[in-house]
């Protein structure tokens, strides 16, 4: 084998393993396309921040820009999401659905943490969906139970932070959330914010349902 040709097979050959690498992570045009931006309590930017998604066969990281933003591509399937970032407290969200070719937008708000943290926060799964198997997960600081009923408040570190209940790609924040075991729903009162997507609600009280993909989310007036 001559030189010239040498060199052509190997082009060719380096050309088809970054379309193999290429092809995996956009599921051949299949890929379900996140982003989302990262802000701190006071919803200012935070930038470099890390978000690993792993899945069944594949796990991803990718960093937050200057302007506290993320763009990423999935091949179809359910994930988890961890997000960290020195000074802040690490995150992390309920397993949730991407769909082939879904667009998906997922925020994060960190909260800065001490140096004595441990043990001031917590994360708790709640039952399966029945339809899903996706399980809605709570982060809180303090909990009480009394029958089938949990109460969750907020952590203290050292201001008072919301509870943060998420679910599929649904987010939910509240002063105060009370899970009912028996209805496998939850009551969010006090400063309730309801994120999923582009769409953003507040309330002082609201009702989650977990049923299918999709909860009911019913606010109270």
């Amino acid at each position: 084998m001559n030189i010239r040709l040498l060199m052509i097979s190997l082009a060719v050959f380096g050309f088809l393993s970054n379309f193999h690498q290429n092809a995996q992570v956009t599921g051949n045009g299949n890929a379900a396309k996140l982003e989302g931006t990262i802000v701190d309590i006071n919803d200012a930017r935070v930038p470099k921040a890390v978000l690993v998604f792993q899945g069944q066969s594949q796990s991803q990281t990718v960093e937050t820009n200057p302007d506290g933003k993320y763009s990423i591509h999935l091949n179809p399937g359910v994930y988890t999401v961890s997000v960290s970032h020195w000074g802040y407290c690490g995150l992390r969200r309920a397993a949730f659905l991407a769909d082939s070719g879904a667009n998906i937008r997922l925020n994060f708000q960190l909260w800065a943490c001490p140096s004595d943290n441990f043990g001031k926060y917590e994360f708790v799964e709640l039952a399966p969906d029945q339809q899903t198997h996706l399980k809605p997960l709570i982060l809180f600081g303090e909990r009480d139970e009394s029958d089938d009923l949990q109460t969750f408040r907020g952590a203290v570190l050292p201001e008072r932070y919301p509870v943060v209940l998420t679910y599929n790609l649904l987010t939910v924040r509240a002063d105060t959330m009370i899970y009912s075991r028996k209805n496998n729903s939850v009551v969010a009162t006090g400063n309730v914010v309801v994120e999923e997507g582009d769409k953003k609600k507040t309330g002082v009280k609201a009702e989650v349902v977990f049923h299918g993909s999709e909860p009911h989310v019913n606010f109270v007036q």
